[in-house]
């Protein structure tokens, strides 16, 4: 798939002189044939977003929003797509890998594929693109968007603990729904650590297939490692998911930091010994 981004040139070099402000650029994209106007393009990541700005790449990862500038304007329903730029992955493979098993063992998977990404009529690289968790994943899946949504960043309460009826006790896990019932989120938190009825709160085959995904394609950058983040928590009349994101860490990733980026603009050398 190619995806063509126009964007003006003196906002472009703006945004890579100014990365780690995420900034977000009117742009027009053609994403494999269809073409929209008034998008959003910023840079994106954590980790990964730092260790470009710190290096001589510009090989940052993307995010584009469709109804940036439109609210009505989506591809195939679809308002959000990253372009991630497969930091410490020389194979270029892990995410994509990563969501096949996870798909294979009938979790909430984002649509995903590759592209080779076109910045004004030059080829940027070749990327995995990753849909975003919100609307049309959600009702793909559940049937409905109306519930709370949380992504578990680095911060507290990641690791689903017990620390009372205070949301100042959970901020690393950010609402990312319009509303959100906390209530839910307490007694889920509750029961998990103090009850005897988990199936009250929580999709039981949906975690056990999450937390045997990771161990099985050794994702540490995720809730069994040291970080407890990297996922998603969807409530639906009282019961959460947990919902699988971001991979590129998979298949032992975590002992590999700093061996590249995947792809074939301003990437480092790397490989396996």
């Amino acid at each position: 798939i190619d995806v063509r981004v126009t964007v003006d040139d003196e906002d472009f070099q703006d945004m890579l002189e100014n990365a780690s402000a995420e900034q977000l650029k009117p742009a027009a994209v053609e994403y494999n044939g269809i073409k929209m106007e008034n998008i959003g393009i910023r840079t994106k990541g954590n980790l990964s977003l730092m260790s470009v700005v710190q290096s001589d790449s510009d090989r940052y990862s993307f995010k584009l929003s469709f109804d940036e500038y439109i609210s009505s304007q989506k591809l195939f329903g679809i308002s959000k797509i990253n372009l991630n730029n497969s930091y410490s992955d020389p194979t270029n493979m892990r995410e994509v890998l990563a969501y096949e098993v996870a798909e294979q063992l009938g979790l909430p998977v984002p649509k995903y594929s590759y592209v080779n990404l076109y910045i004004n009529g030059e080829l940027w690289g070749f990327y995995p693109a990753v849909e975003q968790i919100d609307t049309a994943y959600l009702e793909r899946y559940f049937g409905n968007a109306t519930g709370s949504l949380y992504k578990a960043v680095q911060g507290a309460g990641t690791e689903l603990a017990w620390y009372g009826e205070s949301r100042d006790s959970y901020s690393g896990l950010i609402q990312k729904s319009d509303r959100a019932d906390d209530n839910a989120l307490f007694r889920m938190l509750d029961e998990l650590n103090n009850g005897s009825n988990v199936e009250d709160v929580l999709d039981v085959s949906n975690v056990l297939k999450y937390i045997a995904l990771n161990v099985v394609i050794a994702n540490e950058d995720s809730y069994i490692g040291q970080n407890k983040h990297n996922y998603y928590l969807y409530e639906r009349n009282g019961v959460f998911s947990i919902l699988p994101w971001d991979y590129n860490m998979a298949f032992g990733g975590m002992g590999n930091i700093g061996l590249g980026f995947g792809g074939n603009r301003g990437g480092f050398g790397g490989g396996f010994g």
